[in-house]
């Protein structure tokens, strides 16, 4: 079975390496539990120049990748919560323990990114977290404990020219 995370981390990197570190098997806990998620953490400081859908990423962006064979489940909503609270709570204990504030909720971000998402499973996705705006063609957002969380189709999602490709052999990034 291909393993996606490691391909979609080392496609994204060269795109947002100047502005976030991407990490790939966080832990979330004492346990030795890890997700098979992605964290973007934002390392700049200032405007970001990102365009499309990376515009709308937070100080920390909690991603969860379904690759091309895999359907898209409403459970797997639930784990990416379950996980990313765990991130964030990791996380924010580390910042207490360097003296510096935790990051507001808002500053946190969930994102479920597939190749299709289908009506039934956006219906699904309305049934645990209330309401889901249409930000773009593919693109949907919800809120989660004060926390954004991003739905990403890659099919219907329209790509600007000047964002990140979606193949490689593209432009280079800048």
């Amino acid at each position: 079975m291909i393993q996606w995370h490691p391909l979609f981390v080392e496609i994204l990197r060269p795109w947002v390496e100047d502005y976030f570190d991407l990490v790939t098997n966080m832990p979330v806990g004492d346990l030795p539990r890890e997700a098979d998620i992605t964290l973007v953490r934002r390392i700049a400081t200032g405007r970001l120049p990102f365009h499309g859908i990376w515009r709308h990423l937070t100080t920390w962006n909690v991603l969860e990748l379904k690759g091309p064979p895999v359907a898209e489940h409403v459970g797997d909503v639930d784990l990416l919560v379950e996980l990313g609270l765990g991130i964030d709570r990791r996380l924010n204990a580390k910042r207490k323990a360097d003296g510096s504030r935790s990051l507001p909720p808002e500053q946190i971000s969930f994102w479920y990114l597939a190749n299709s998402l289908r009506r039934r499973f956006l219906e699904g996705c309305c049934g645990r977290l209330g309401k889901l705006e249409s930000l773009e063609s593919g693109v949907w957002r919800a809120t989660i404990l004060g926390r954004p969380m991003f739905f990403v189709s890659r099919i219907d999602l329209t790509v600007d020219p000047d964002s990140i490709p979606l193949h490689l052999g593209a432009a280079e990034p800048r």
